[in-house]
C-alpha cells in the first residue's frame, strides 16, 4: 500500500517583527501640563509632610531625652542619699555610739570583769 501524501504541507511563515525606533523624549514633555502640575503638587506636599513629621518626632525624642536625664539624675541622687543614710545608720548602731548615748543619757556603762559573777 502506498502512503498517501498531502500535497499541501504546512510550512510556518516567518514572523515579521515590526521594530520601530522612537526618539527619546523628556518626561516632562511626554506628560501634559496638568498632570505635571499634579505630580509637582504631590511631591511638594509629601516633602512638607515628611518635614513636619520629622519635626514632631524629633521634638518628642528631645522631650523623652530630657525626661530620661531628669530620671537619671534623681536616680543617682537617691542612690547617694541611700549611701549616706546607710552610713548614718551604721554609725548610730555601732557599739561605741550606743555606749556613749547610754552613758550620757541614762548613766549606764558596761560592767568590768570584776563586777560580773557567773554561776
Amino acid at each position: 500500500m502506498a502512503s498517501i501524501t498531502n500535497p499541501r504541507i504546512y510550512r510556518p511563515q516567518p514572523a515579521t517583527l515590526k521594530i520601530q525606533q522612537h526618539v527619546a523624549t523628556p518626561f516632562w514633555t511626554a506628560v501634559s501640563k496638568h498632570t505635571f502640575k499634579q505630580i509637582c503638587a504631590i511631591l511638594i506636599a509629601s516633602i512638607v509632610f515628611h518635614l513636619a513629621a520629622n519635626h514632631i518626632l524629633e521634638t518628642n525624642q528631645n522631650q523623652k531625652n530630657v525626661q530620661i536625664q531628669h530620671l537619671q539624675t534623681s536616680y543617682y541622687q537617691a542612690g547617694d542619699e541611700n549611701i549616706t543614710l546607710l552610713t548614718t545608720r551604721a554609725k548610730l548602731m555601732s557599739r561605741t555610739h550606743v555606749q556613749e548615748i547610754a552613758k550620757s543619757k541614762f548613766g549606764l556603762f558596761s560592767p568590768e570583769k570584776t563586777q560580773v559573777h557567773r554561776f
